[in-house]
């Protein structure tokens, strides 16, 4: 995936929510996101510029916690 940013492995979970993550409809329609996982701890975080890029990261950190019942600790 473009939109993860992890060194080593990912555990099913992580997979999962990015998984649900994309799926979501963003504000415009756009993935300007990157995941990443650190001591076990999932966050995301936005990439480039746009109007609507805390609005996106919040769908996205909603459905990635929705499927894997993990708080995102940026959010």
């Amino acid at each position: 995936y473009d939109v993860i940013d992890v060194k080593g492995g990912m555990p099913e979970w992580f997979v999962a929510g990015v998984e649900a993550a994309l799926k979501a409809p963003t504000a415009v329609n756009q993935q300007k996101f990157v995941f990443m996982l650190e001591d076990g701890e999932p966050s995301v975080k936005t990439k480039g510029f746009g109007t609507y890029l805390k609005v996106d990261e919040g769908i996205v950190a909603y459905h990635f916690e929705a499927a894997t019942g993990k708080k995102m600790k940026n959010i």
